[in-house]
């Protein structure tokens, strides 16, 4: 994902898609963070916010 470029309007930008820390880290605890977990890698991400939490809050 992390080699992946985003797209705005179609066209491709030099921004990269975040990875899971890099989103949490951004907004610095200025913003509440709402994960919908849909995915068969529950685990793997809850274990990353669990992670965060104990080095940033």
């Amino acid at each position: 994902m992390r080699q992946l470029p985003l797209t705005a309007t179609g066209k491709i930008t030099h921004e990269m898609i975040a990875m899971l820390e890099e989103a949490l880290i951004a907004p610095k605890g200025n913003i509440l963070i709402d994960l919908d977990l849909k995915a068969d890698r529950n685990r793997e991400v809850i274990d990353v916010v669990k992670q965060w939490q104990r080095h940033f809050l």
